[in-house]
């Protein structure tokens, strides 16, 4: 089906809120279980530290996706 150029926008803009809205989610969470491991474990256990590791992972993507 092809899609007049307006409706292509409209729809390429949804997926895009769509995944970034999922993205967020994700990095809250994450933000969030690293805080627990960082106040259990140290701020400096390797827990902590691959926690913070990913967490920069998705921040990175975020920031490329939400440029787009």
């Amino acid at each position: 089906m092809i899609l007049p150029e307006h409706a292509r926008y409209c729809l390429q803009h949804s997926n895009k809120l769509i995944n970034l809205n999922r993205l967020t989610q994700q990095i809250e969470v994450l933000r969030e279980q690293m805080a627990e491991v960082a106040f259990e474990k140290g701020f400096t256990s390797s827990e902590s530290i691959a926690k913070s590791q990913e967490l920069d992972k998705l921040l990175n993507l975020y920031e490329a996706k939400r440029k787009i």
